[in-house]
């Protein structure tokens, strides 16, 4: 059932494999965690700390991560898709692979971050800084790009097919 594990200390852990979906994590610290395949879907993760997380092939579809602190986090190959990442910080992650179709991301920095490979597909993004950032064969198919800040960012193979952009 639905638990609430919000403003906790559970950090430094391994949680992996847990199933752990519809519960409220907002504003608790999960720094340095090891949750490769947790199944968080449906779960409230803002404001929480996830600097540093081992995030590997989760389901984090549905989740609202507004907010949240994903600096250094390895999402690879994890499942976001219809995610909320307004004003979430996700410097210098990994996002080799991951799945972020019809995410909304909304001043998001993403500076540093690895995108090779990832899914944007129909995603929502706003003001998202993309700083020395590798988009090399990433999907933004039917994306909608408003305001983003690329800089230093390798576009090789990248599909902007049916994209929205504007400065």
């Amino acid at each position: 059932g639905e638990k609430n594990f919000s403003n906790l200390d559970i950090s430094n852990r391994d949680i992996s494999e847990s199933r752990l979906h519809n519960n409220d994590f907002s504003n608790a610290n999960l720094e340095n965690n090891k949750m490769a395949h947790v199944d968080f879907q449906g779960s409230n993760l803002s404001y929480t700390n996830l600097r540093n997380a081992e995030l590997l092939g989760s389901n984090l579809s549905g989740v609202s991560l507004v907010g949240a602190n994903l600096s250094g986090a390895n999402l690879s190959g994890a499942n976001l898709s219809g995610a909320n990442l307004k004003d979430a910080n996700l410097k210098d992650s990994k996002l080799y692979g991951a799945d972020l179709t019809g995410t909304s991301l909304e001043n998001v920095d993403l500076s540093g971050a690895e995108l090779k490979g990832a899914n944007f597909s129909g995603a929502h993004m706003t003001k998202v800084i993309l700083e020395n950032v590798d988009l090399s064969g990433v999907n933004f198919n039917g994306i909608h790009m408003v305001g983003q800040r690329l800089v230093d960012a390798d576009l090789s193979g990248v599909n902007f097919q049916n994209a929205f952009l504007k400065d």
